[in-house]
């Protein structure tokens, strides 16, 4: 399932990218994901492992952008715990690592062809009986500002995307991996209530 929740007025877009050239565009760094060769990228809050031997880390604390995206997914009910901001590359086909829930959300700014082959449902597991046999799949002309949400756990894909484009996709962290499933985000002791490795 994937679904667009709004669409982001073109002069915030363009404040919003300014600001994301001229203060962090800098501190990229080169996506190690096979899947995203030619993407930079950073995290925002909390960099999260890709594999159970990696530890999670802090991320990129930027005020501004965080402040962005709360207000942006505020009006949808959306509390994200964890970012991350890209600019370029080409994105194929995968799924989303397992620290992340299904539903998953995303603000483009920017050229882009999404893809999006919709096996499960709805943005939960079910049986293999019961999951989209052949996958339906879906493909978007986006030019920025788009907001939507859609789960992870979906291949998806991302392609002829302009060098320029800038994206932001943001996730929670599944309820399989919290100590405590009430607990509320309060810096680095989020990841003590999700009984995680930190480095």
């Amino acid at each position: 399932m994937i679904e667009l929740l709004g669409t982001i007025p073109n002069q915030k877009v363009q404040e919003v990218i300014d600001y994301l050239n001229k203060n962090i565009e800098q501190s990229l760094g080169v996506d190690v994901s096979n899947y995203a060769k030619g993407r930079r990228r950073t995290w925002l809050q909390y960099e999260a492992p890709l594999s159970p031997s990696q530890r999670w880390k802090q991320g990129d604390k930027d005020e501004y952008l965080w402040d962005f995206i709360l207000t942006t997914m505020a009006p949808y009910g959306i509390v994200p715990e964890l970012g991350l901001v890209s600019k370029g590359g080409q994105i194929e086909f995968h799924r989303d690592a397992s620290y992340a829930e299904f539903k998953a959300f995303a603000i483009n700014l920017g050229k882009v062809t999404w893809e999006y082959e919709q096996s499960y449902p709805g943005y939960n597991w079910v049986a293999e009986k019961l999951l989209i046999n052949p996958p339906k799949l879906t493909t978007f002309e986006m030019t920025g500002g788009e907001v939507f949400q859609f789960n992870s756990k979906n291949r998806h894909r991302a392609v002829n995307a302009d060098p320029e484009r800038w994206a932001f996709n943001m996730w929670n962290i599944r309820s399989q991996a919290r100590e405590n499933r009430d607990y509320q985000l309060s810096g680095r002791d989020v990841l003590k209530a999700y009984n995680l490795k930190f480095n």
